[in-house]
């Protein structure tokens, strides 16, 4: 929490300098903003990096003993691998997609984002770890039905916050766009990008935060499948027809982006709610363990297995 509290502090106040030209800084806009933001992720990894390698946190680097553990943490995490990867290739026919417009739709679309993250990607980010641990923690302690309900009620959360930003953005996403750039002919489709992303926040949010939820519950696959399944069918190829073959224009790349957020959340949404990854994790546990508490229970309410035997006259049970 501290790392990512000083990081994006770093990245909101570097790209400030550096977009605007604060401070004396030249004022290099979308340049400035990417700077802030390779030098933020480069921070993060340095700080974890060395928490990790010195005495600043529990946690240490060792090396894989145990195969089975080693096996069960690819299984876990190649889909989330495979899911950056997807994102990352799609990009790149997405950018050429912009480009068709002209330079300006794709440097507008580079400010609508970044005008969106800039302000609740910390919130959001913080909301998906916290979904993950104490969905994890309630799994750990057997009960399924309270990691379900931690789920939902940290979805409500990041409905509550993230949700009612990101609408108060898109209400003001031209003042802000204007922040970035003052070019008549990319201002307009800048604002519309932010827009478009002010008005999904609350789908964002909502698929964010119970992707982070089945996570923690060891289920990477629903949200690999969400985030491919609407980045491919809708950020660009729901874009691609609508903008291109049917003549929409930039109008249609609005409408892919709000599609991909509005499809990825229902996909996670019926896996976290019908999905079996609660049970199946309790299942995984060790047998003897719900014996062990129960036993545990009944010594803490006086009623020990052992105490309630009779011992031989005279000798009282220890």
């Amino acid at each position: 929490m501290y790392v990512n509290l000083v990081s994006n502090g770093l990245n909101i106040v570097l790209s400030l300098v550096l977009g605007l030209g604060l401070l004396g800084a030249p004022r290099l806009e979308i340049v400035g903003v990417g700077l802030a933001t390779a030098f933020g992720n480069v921070f993060t990894a340095t700080a974890f990096v060395a928490a990790i390698a010195t005495d600043w946190t529990e946690a240490n680097f060792v090396r894989p003993r145990q195969w089975v553990i080693a096996r069960q943490l690819l299984v876990v995490a190649a889909p989330k691998v495979a899911e950056g990867l997807v994102a990352t290739v799609i990009e790149f026919p997405f950018n050429a997609l912009l480009l068709t417009f002209g330079a300006e739709i794709n440097a507008a679309y580079q400010i609508g984002r970044r005008v969106y993250q800039q302000v609740t990607s910390p919130l959001s980010r913080g909301l998906n770890v916290g979904a993950s641990i104490v969905v994890g923690q309630a799994l750990g302690e057997g009960d399924p039905a309270q990691a379900r309900y931690n789920g939902w009620a940290t979805a409500a959360l990041g409905l509550l916050t993230v949700g009612t930003l990101g609408l108060s953005l898109a209400v003001v996403a031209e003042p802000l766009a204007g922040l970035f750039t003052d070019d008549p002919e990319t201002l307009p489709a800048a604002a519309g990008f932010a827009f478009t992303y002010g008005v999904v926040a609350p789908f964002t949010v909502l698929y964010v935060t119970l992707a982070g939820s089945l996570q923690g519950g060891s289920d990477t696959r629903t949200p690999f499948l969400a985030r491919t399944v609407g980045l491919l069918v809708f950020y660009l190829g729901f874009s691609y027809v609508t903008s291109v073959v049917l003549g929409w224009g930039v109008v249609g790349i609005y409408a892919g982006i709000f599609l991909y957020y509005v499809s990825a959340f229902c996909i996670v949404a019926v896996g976290f709610h019908y999905g079996g990854w609660a049970t199946t994790n309790l299942s995984r546990r060790r047998p003897g363990r719900h014996r062990a508490r129960h036993v545990r229970r009944r010594e803490l309410a006086g009623r020990s297995p052992r105490a309630s035997r009779p011992g031989p006259r005279g000798v009282r049970p220890r």
